[in-house]
């Protein structure tokens, strides 16, 4: 009997800790250059999808996207739109033209997050696999919202880019309807 109280009272404290394992805030680096929104999309419900998608995941967590990219490679309406639905803009300066500083600059600020907070990247450059990996290592959780199917050899949980709109065209037929 006594065994059996330890047994279930081990299983209790495995599960409190799996579920505080995922109690963090979670951050989503959005490389919009990557990804950029696709024309006549809402913007709004693409942030409202992403978060529901998310939120799938990781349940009841704080989720803070920020969207990453150089002078000119997003329009100010749609700057304006994802500042409106909560979304952090990240301007990042490259006067030299240097290939790749926004991949930089996202690295550098993934390496900013600890555990128990969530990494989520939303990109299709495989570059980002091995920095996303050293971040499972230091025992934090990871995801991505790709169209980059390799992703699923090297990260558990994946988001597809295309169910992001799905939901999008669901909501919108429903509206018509």
């Amino acid at each position: 009997n006594k065994i059996i109280l330890i047994s279930e009272e081990i299983d209790k404290i495995n599960d409190l800790l799996v579920k505080l394992e995922k109690s963090g805030t979670v951050y989503i680096f959005w490389d919009i250059e990557n990804m950029p929104i696709p024309k006549n999309k809402n913007v709004q419900k693409m942030v409202s999808n992403i978060i529901f998608n998310v939120n799938k995941l990781y349940k009841d967590n704080k989720v803070v996207i920020t969207c990453y990219f150089e002078k000119n490679r997003i329009s100010e309406t749609n700057m304006i739109k994802l500042n409106d639905n909560g979304c952090q803009l990240s301007y990042v300066p490259n006067p030299t033209r240097k290939k790749e500083r926004v991949d930089m600059i996202i690295i550098r600020d993934l390496f900013d997050i600890n555990s128990p907070d969530i990494v989520g990247l939303i990109s299709s450059d495989g570059d980002f696999v091995p920095y996303l990996k050293k971040l499972e290592d230091k025992g934090i959780e990871v995801f991505a919202i790709t169209n980059n199917y390799r992703y699923d050899k090297y990260i558990s949980d994946i988001i597809k880019w295309e169910n992001i709109f799905k939901k999008i065209n669901i909501i919108f037929f429903n509206l018509i309807m």
